[in-house]
């Protein structure tokens, strides 16, 4: 009634006095007004729901697009590209942290029997998008000296340019791409299937004999032959510094004028699904103990199946050094098979390396010449993607002796 009122009223207003007092044109007036204004309300009826929802959609949109690229699950991962933490997808999105950690226990038998609980190495992971095709990578990670001291390392800080999926520029400091491990498995032992990594594969700090970081530039990427699944990458840098009491990665100068040059190549053929095969050749002129030059040359190559919950890994690197018109070898490989079932992977490892007593590295490492072997085996139990258990038990050789050994290791990712 109050609309007929007011409809009324505007008729009052509008029409002349003659009009007014013509009742049934003014009441068929009204009826016509009432019929249009039940259309207009209708007509504004639609429009208000469908804003209603097309607000609803674009809400829904923008609360779950990040989503996906917020959670990223590596557990078990094979290869490198998956075990980075995820870089911000677009120019604005901040800085990400990832974190991985681990607390083990050791036993083992090395002149006298010891027993002790350990911090193993505490990793940030830090990644940020620059522009759309400069992004900025840096690793800092927290480990503890043999004197029980904590020290701070800065193990990879690269200014990466992606300019397409054929090339990639890396400039800093990166792990080289020597052999298949170096690459798929960076710092954070939860990354990696067993306790530890093969010796060969060792980090300098740890006593590992190869050069697995660098300083100076990498350009790596796809070639066109994408049924074969190739990969390169070519690194330029400084090399590593053999010398004792000294930091083996030339951060700062190389203490010669010669660059070390990797190159590296990679199939992942699309008829073989699961498998990797890869080869790298290495060269570079290192110094060591007496002030001599070593001529290096690293050959590497790996035959690697990873799919389906197998781990079949196979490495073999041939070092070879020259000084005075002397050249030596130090050979190694090892092999590692491991096999998931639910939320358990068993595992095996067996390690070989002959260190030549001559070897003008290993004389200024101070590593123990002769051969190197290991046999190990145990079980991973990951509680979920983010937290794992380790229990290990193997013997080692060295000079002839042989040394049992176990570890249990708790480590995650946060």
């Amino acid at each position: 009634m109050l609309r007929v009122s007011f409809v009324a009223t505007i008729v009052g207003l509008a029409l002349p006095a003659a009009a007014v007092a013509q009742t049934t044109s003014t009441d068929e007036l009204i009826r016509t007004l009432l019929a249009r204004i039940d259309a207009l309300e209708h007509r504004v009826n639609e429009l208000e729901s469908s804003h209603a929802v097309a607000s609803s959609a674009m809400a829904s949109t923008s609360v779950a697009a990040p989503v996906e690229h917020e959670h990223v699950s590596v557990a078990n991962a094979p290869s490198h590209e998956e075990h980075d933490a995820p870089i911000p997808s677009s120019v604005g999105d901040g800085i990400r942290v990832r974190g991985f950690a681990d607390v083990g226990f050791t036993s083992e038998k090395v002149g006298k029997q010891v027993n002790s609980f350990g911090l193993g190495q505490l990793d940030l992971f830090v990644t940020s998008r620059i522009s759309n095709k400069l992004s900025f990578l840096a690793e800092a990670v927290f480990e503890h000296e043999s004197d029980n001291s904590t020290g701070i390392d800065l193990e990879r800080m690269l200014l990466q340019y992606r300019h397409n999926e054929y090339l990639n520029v890396d400039i800093g400091r990166y792990h080289g791409s020597i052999g298949y491990y170096n690459s798929a498995y960076h710092h954070g032992s939860w990354l990696q299937t067993a306790v530890g990594r093969p010796w060969i594969f060792q980090f300098e700090d740890n006593g590992g004999p190869l050069p697995i970081h660098n300083v100076g530039v990498s350009v790596n990427g796809r070639l066109p032959w994408q049924a074969a699944g190739l990969r390169y990458s070519i690194e330029v840098g400084n090399g590593r510094n053999y010398l004792p009491n000294s930091d083996p990665v030339q951060n700062l100068f190389d203490n010669n004028l010669a660059k070390a040059v990797n190159v590296a190549l990679s199939i992942s053929p699309r008829s073989a699904p699961g498998w990797k095969f890869g080869t790298s050749i290495y060269r570079d002129r290192a110094a060591v103990i007496g002030g001599k030059t070593v001529g290096q040359n690293i050959g590497a190559a790996y035959a690697v199946y990873d799919r389906a919950g197998t781990e079949f890994l196979n490495e073999v690197v041939w070092m070879r050094h020259t000084v005075g018109g002397m050249t030596t070898s130090l050979p190694a490989f090892y092999h590692q098979v491991s096999r998931r079932y639910g939320a358990a992977r068993p595992y095996a490892r067996y390690e070989w390396a002959n260190v030549t007593g001559r070897d003008p590295v290993a004389g200024s490492m101070g590593t123990t010449p002769g051969v190197h072997q290991q046999v190990l085996g145990g079980i991973r139990y990951d509680f979920s993607e983010y937290l794992a258990f380790k229990i290990q038990a193997g013997r080692r050789e060295e000079q002839g002796s042989w040394s049992p050994s176990g570890a249990a290791q708790l480590s995650f990712t946060f």
